[in-house]
């Protein structure tokens, strides 16, 4: 699946980065939110109340791959049986 952001690589790269300089300048004044935004190498990591995914950036060849789930939707209970390496397996 290939899909457009409707902003550049770049400015998404960027944002990402922006909102973890802004967590940490955060977390100095409420310690309990300074694990919303995070980095493992080129995984960015987010938990914004319920919501929480993980973006993973290709700097070199400009593409990312990532997902996020709401712990609260109702939605979750379709797929019980989740799997990822099911459904990006395939994934180049």
């Amino acid at each position: 699946m290939t899909s457009k952001l409707p902003i550049s690589f770049e400015a998404f790269y960027d944002n990402c980065r922006y909102a973890t300089v802004w967590n940490e300048v955060l977390a100095e004044r409420v310690p309990f939110a300074s694990y919303a935004h995070s980095w493992d190498a080129m995984n960015y990591s987010f938990q914004v109340g319920t919501t929480r995914g993980t973006v993973t950036f290709d700097l070199a060849r400009k593409v990312l791959v990532g997902a996020m789930r709401d712990e609260l939707c109702s939605r979750t209970s379709w797929y019980p049986d989740f799997d990822a390496v099911s459904l990006l397996g395939e994934a180049p």
